[in-house]
């Protein structure tokens, strides 16, 4: 994951879930573009925040029990002279047990 720069560069994030976890929550707060990112995982854990400041605060949660984000799809754009996600889409999947 990177995050906005203010010019000076970007910041790299990353995570790895363990054997059996998976994303359950994401907690994003957003304006223009997306200012600020918080995971929650099935085993109680949080990855995040990976920030900015600002924006308006949106909490999104697997639809169903068994549920889990499978993956992530959106688009980047040019902004100001920066890059930046600008369209983002949290897909859920589901386990059948």
């Amino acid at each position: 994951m990177l995050h906005g720069s203010d010019g000076y560069g970007y910041e790299d994030y990353e995570f790895h879930l363990g054997p059996d976890e998976r994303i359950t929550a994401i907690n994003a707060s957003t304006g223009w573009l997306i200012d600020r990112i918080t995971f929650a995982s099935n085993l109680g854990k949080t990855y995040g925040p990976y920030r900015g400041y600002g924006g308006t605060q949106h909490y999104m949660e697997r639809p169903c029990k068994g549920g889990y984000l499978a993956y992530v799809t959106g688009s980047v754009e040019a902004i100001q002279g920066e890059t930046a996600v600008r369209h983002i889409r949290f897909v859920w999947g589901f386990h059948a047990r």
